[in-house]
């Protein structure tokens, strides 16, 4: 599932192609690094979330707007912080 900056269904008015932000069921997670290869890395470009199996609670291709707001708020930039107030607000008036 797609979050942060890979959420596409959100406009979270903030485009970055060089990096993915995805959601991992616990139980897919070591599939996952197996198949990409994926390493650790100080500069990623991609963040593998994986959150708690009892809080999976996604569906849909991205994950909810709140938590794409928290995850561009945690990128710690003010280009995603704008994105992620801007998200907030545009959200909360639908």
């Amino acid at each position: 599932m797609r979050g942060g900056v890979s959420a596409r269904g959100l406009s979270a008015d903030l485009i970055v192609s060089d990096e993915a932000e995805i959601y991992v069921r616990a139980d897919d997670v070591m599939s996952l690094i197996s198949e990409y290869a994926l390493i650790e890395s100080n500069r990623p470009n991609v963040i593998v979330r994986v959150p708690p199996s009892e809080l999976w609670l996604f569906e849909g291709p991205d994950a909810p707007w709140p938590i794409v707001a928290v995850d561009l708020l945690d990128a710690g930039d003010d280009r995603s912080a704008k994105a992620a107030s801007l998200l907030a607000e545009r959200m909360r008036k639908q």
